[in-house]
């Protein structure tokens, strides 16, 4: 009778995982498929899943009318930027306030921790006079300095680093090693499957920002992918619904990329915290 509960409960678990799953594949493959459909073929009224289609001119009209390369290169420069700032910055705030046991340390955790509840556009209006004073304004750096701070992937890190055994560190510091080699050495790379999970939501977050950007950059050359399909595709107005679903698509290609790239660690750090809890 147990055996058959649990074999039920299963079952339901796997239906609504089927259901959540088909809920984000079917607009992927919607967008695709309009992606592949030729100027010709009329969508009004369409209801598309499937590709009927496999029309690639689509994607090289996206590219050379919206100026796609120059697009990714500013999206690739200020989330790779963001990405390798923040997990510097927080695997070391991270680092002192778990392992160091600083005074006050925990009280900075919690502050780093009521910065979460902020909304984006309530903090704009001082990121915007910050990145002023500093002469950043219509720069990609001035895009990467404010995402660089962000107490989430601290907390996070603080929690996973909190389960890791302090044997490592005192075998570490009988053998001489300082706290910088015993942060590098050992504690990092056993954080490897968080700063991972941190690098994805970091690189995912970063590069479909758009309120930022429209913010900070002013210049069409250096507008980042989010931003310039907004108001490229506003200001073309004869800009096809197939080409700008073709660089929607293209768009995504790099943040599957490097999904797929870091998946493994992202299992990891998900049985990790399900083995713990």
């Amino acid at each position: 009778m147990i055996e058959h509960g649990h074999k039920t409960n299963r079952i339901i678990v796997l239906g609504f995982l089927t259901i959540g799953a088909l809920c984000m594949v079917i607009p992927m493959m919607s967008a695709l498929a309009v992606a592949l459909t030729p100027p010709t073929a009329p969508l009004t009224g369409r209801i598309l899943f499937v590709p009927t289609h496999f029309y690639w001119r689509n994607f090289v009209s996206a590219w050379t009318e919206l100026g796609m390369g120059p697009l990714l290169g500013n999206s690739a420069w200020v989330a790779m930027g963001t990405v390798v700032g923040q997990v510097g910055i927080s695997t070391m705030a991270a680092f002192s306030i778990s392992r160091l046991r600083m005074p006050g340390s925990r009280f900075l955790l919690y502050f780093f921790v009521t910065t979460m509840f902020l909304a984006d556009t309530v903090i704009l209006l001082p990121i915007f006079l910050v990145v002023r004073s500093l002469g950043l304004l219509d720069t990609l750096i001035g895009v990467v300095l404010p995402h660089l701070a962000w107490g989430l992937s601290v907390l996070f890190l603080v929690r996973y680093m909190d389960g890791i055994p302090r044997d490592f560190d005192e075998a570490a510091r009988i053998d001489g090693a300082s706290e910088w080699r015993i942060l590098f050495r050992v504690i990092g790379p056993l954080s490897m499957p968080a700063i991972a999970v941190m690098m994805i939501e970091t690189f995912v977050g970063t590069w479909n920002d758009f309120i930022l950007p429209l913010v900070v950059i002013s210049s069409t050359n250096k507008y980042t992918v989010a931003l310039g399909l907004v108001e490229l595709t506003g200001r073309n107005v004869g800009v096809l619904p197939q080409i700008s679903m073709a660089a929607t698509v293209t768009a995504m290609l790099p943040v599957l990329f490097i999904f797929l790239i870091l998946q493994r660690y992202f299992v990891r750090a998900v049985s990790a915290g399900g083995v713990k809890a």
